[in-house]
């Protein structure tokens, strides 16, 4: 994976406010891909798929979760049986525009915070 090089010369509110862009189109690319992997995997395939450009193959496979709540409260509550870390999160919402800058428009619902990790497997 390439990692882009740190911006110092950008103002922290532009940076602001790319990341804020980036993580509306992710929103919308993730909201995108659902649909069709919902499509695809409720036309069932019987085997691999091609594409002009791409191929896909559904792999099942099964996975083990903790059940946290079937645990005895003497080990849920001990904390040698835990291990605590500290992670930043970098929370965006958009920014309405002045009020002076913009026409009246109907009222919308509020903005969401939104927090966003990527996780990948190591």
């Amino acid at each position: 994976m390439i990692y882009p090089k740190p911006c110092p010369s950008k103002s922290l509110d532009t940076l602001a406010d790319e990341l804020g862009d980036i993580r509306r189109e992710m929103r919308e690319l993730k909201a995108k891909s659902d649909i069709l992997r919902r499509a695809i995997i409720e036309a069932r395939p019987n085997g691999a798929v091609t594409g002009e450009r791409f191929e896909l193959v559904i792999l099942k496979s099964q996975r083990r979760t903790f059940n946290h709540s079937a645990l005895p409260n003497h080990i849920r509550t001990n904390e040698r049986y835990w291990h605590t870390a500290q992670q930043a999160t970098v929370v965006t919402k958009p920014v309405q525009a002045p009020a002076q800058a913009i026409l009246p428009l109907p009222v919308a619902a509020a903005p969401v915070e939104e927090e966003f990790d990527v996780l990948e497997p190591f």
